[in-house]
């Protein structure tokens, strides 16, 4: 009984709206049960943190229903009730926010009662509050849809008269929401299948990017720039990706909610792309410079939140483009907006990719057997435990049956996985698979020459592979050091 509604729902108001939710309460209007009094009362005093144990309710029950025995069906039913008026609640906090909405709403309530006059008002002060929204983006091009759809369908218009022109504004608005509906999650589909090599049905956008070369919108600057990242990911030359930034950077204070952050994440997926497939040295700074436009203008920490991803990439790229403290500070300042579940083996991660990037390996060893990974850092943990052992074992032979027993381990712990899908499973297996190999040929003492023309041989077989920027650098940069780096004198045994 962890996750119950009406808790979960309670948690998200603030002190605030908690105090505002009594007077719904109190009010006949939203409740008559006496009970739903008693039962606010009693969570006030546990607000935020609410007990769903079989104690907590059973003490709650108690308090609602004194002089009664406990009855658990009694306190879900009182539960539902109070979740209902919740809702209520909410959905009168959200009309109350939203004056577009509430508008809506008031205006078909005119239409359903009648009342032409107000109707028609109602539509006029929908159109004005349309025109105060930031960008005339997709939501404009829809509010303008569902207003001018309202008005057509109402019975007040003739709509065979030439001088009513509801019908071509409406044509005219459904077209420019159509074609910004397209192109953004367009470029949504467009991503996807870049990312897990897959074909996209994109129906109709050549005929959009026809009627844009025609002039069609072209006196709006925001689609100009969703064409733009079109452009960028059907054609991702250097020339495009330089306008695409210049245009971001120079108007990115400019753009508003949805639009700002979903434009940016194009221009920063195209340059971890970069990173991934090695296309430029300058790949690294270029990600890393997107990363700090994004936390100077506050995109990608949203409601609160940080995403894991996002978290993970800039501390692997701050290893590289920034200093040390630097990079610690952003994990010190930054890890509180990492959801709860994934706070603590985030924070330690991180702080074991910097250790590895100054070569610490014994300590990225030591810091990443402190924690045992879920499924968000799994397979990063995993693969860079493995680096940091064959780092130690380049520089010492003793550490051989430590990094064969890890690598066996993680090979049976992907056998036995049934959560991640085996198309990512089989980039783990096979890098597990390369880095025996190469573990081998350095154990026989193989040249130089001919580790590299077998490792590049069996990379060209498998080449999905995770690590493989590594591998490859790995294998041309020689043999085994020879200066001797215990790790606590200890080997052979395993690090799950």
């Amino acid at each position: 009984m962890k996750n119950i509604k009406l808790f979960c729902l309670l948690k998200t108001l603030t002190p605030a709206e908690f105090r505002q939710l009594r007077k719904a309460v109190q009010s006949p209007f939203f409740n008559t049960d006496p009970a739903a009094e008693r039962l606010y009362k009693a969570l006030a005093k546990q607000y935020p943190d609410f007990d769903g144990s079989p104690q907590g309710r059973q003490k709650l029950f108690k308090k609602v229903y004194p002089k009664e025995s406990f009855r658990d069906i009694r306190l879900r039913r009182l539960f539902s009730a109070m979740t209902k008026i919740v809702e209520q609640f909410l959905i009168l906090a959200e009309t109350e926010r939203d004056e577009q909405s509430r508008t809506r709403l008031l205006t078909n309530a005119y239409e359903y009662r009648a009342e032409e006059t107000f109707f028609k008002k109602g539509i006029d002060r929908q159109l004005e509050l349309v025109e105060t929204l930031p960008a005339k983006n997709m939501n404009y091009w829809l509010e303008k849809v569902r207003i001018y759809d309202r008005l057509y369908a109402s019975p007040y218009l003739d709509h065979i008269s030439k001088h009513d022109q509801t019908s071509e504004l409406l044509s005219e608005a459904a077209d420019c929401f159509f074609s910004f509906a397209k192109l953004r999650y367009g470029l949504v589909l467009k991503s996807k299948a870049k990312i897990y090599q897959t074909d996209a049905t994109l129906r109709f956008l050549p005929a959009i990017s026809d009627a844009y070369r025609a002039g069609f919108m072209a006196d709006n600057e925001l689609f100009k720039f969703y064409y733009t990242a079109l452009l960028l990911l059907e054609q991702p030359g250097d020339a495009v990706f330089a306008e695409y930034e210049r245009y971001f950077f120079s108007n990115a204070a400019k753009l508003k909610g949805a639009d700002r952050r979903f434009l940016f994440y194009i221009g920063l997926n195209h340059t971890i792309r970069l990173v991934n497939i090695g296309l430029t040295p300058d790949s690294y700074e270029a990600m890393y410079k997107w990363y700090m436009e994004g936390l100077a203008q506050e995109i990608i920490i949203l409601n609160g939140r940080l995403r894991v991803q996002d978290f993970t990439n800039i501390v692997s790229v701050s290893c590289v483009c920034a200093e040390v403290e630097e990079t610690r500070g952003f994990i010190r300042n930054y890890k509180k907006y990492l959801p709860a579940a994934q706070r603590r083996e985030g924070e330690i991660y991180a702080l074991a990719k910097v250790h590895y990037s100054i070569e610490e390996y014994k300590d990225t060893v030591l810091l990443l057997n402190t924690c045992s990974f879920g499924r968000y850092y799994l397979f990063a943990a995993k693969s860079l435990l493995l680096r940091a052992l064959f780092e130690l074992y380049r520089t010492d032979d003793d550490f051989g049956p430590l990094l064969t027993d890890n690598i066996s381990a993680y090979e049976n712990l992907l056998r036995r996985d049934k959560h991640f899908t085996d198309k990512r499973k089989l980039l783990q297996f096979n890098f597990c698979r390369h880095l025996r190999k190469l573990f081998g040929l350095i154990q026989k003492r193989e040249s130089d020459n001919l580790i590299e023309a077998v490792m590049t041989t069996e990379l060209t077989k498998r080449p999905n592979t995770a690590a493989k920027e590594w591998l490859y650098k790995t294998i041309q940069s020689g043999k085994k050091q020879k200066n001797p780096v215990p790790l606590n004198g200890k080997t052979g045994s395993s690090c799950q």
